[in-house]
């Protein structure tokens, strides 16, 4: 059987780009059931591996990294961010109603019930925290979608003419 001379490299090009696609999911913050200053420690170590500086993280949380998208670093990050807690869903909506304005982000919205959603300004960009329940008493899920804002003159192009 002959080969043909450019099987090799699309073989290569092919296996590569497999290769690429693997992932490996992101550190996990510490379990559940870590107290004090270990649990505040993991929050902030997973924080550097996300590196993300200006969210307040729940001590307890892990990243749900199938369903988050992480662009940009520190304070310009972009993106989605799936969060399971070892809280309840009022806990976690009340971690991120006090936590957020501390960390420079100002309250636009809050709607608070069975999904909780929170929406914050900072500069120019716009955060959303979306808190559910944990079936069965779980967790609760916390998700946090962080997007630039539109501009004014952006804003007043998409509007519909009358």
């Amino acid at each position: 059987m002959v080969l043909r001379p450019y099987f090799a490299p699309l073989a290569l090009v092919a296996g590569l780009s497999l290769a690429a696609c693997a992932t490996s999911s992101p550190p996990k913050a510490a379990d559940a059931g870590a107290e004090g200053s270990a649990g505040a420690a993991a929050a902030v170590e997973q924080a550097k591996v996300l590196q993300i500086t200006d969210i307040p993280l729940p001590r307890d949380a892990k990243v749900n990294g199938d369903a988050s998208l992480v662009i940009g670093t520190n304070d310009r990050w972009l993106g989605r961010v799936v969060l399971k807690t070892g809280m309840t869903s009022v806990e976690a909506y009340n971690h991120f109603f006090l936590g957020m304005p501390r960390a420079g982000w100002t309250l636009l919205s809050a709607v608070q019930g069975k999904v909780s959603i929170l929406t914050y300004t900072s500069g120019e960009r716009i955060a959303t925290v979306q808190v559910e329940g944990g079936a069965m008493g779980g967790g609760a899920t916390a998700t946090i979608v962080v997007s630039p804002r539109q501009s004014e003159s952006r804003l007043s192009e998409s509007r519909p003419s009358r």
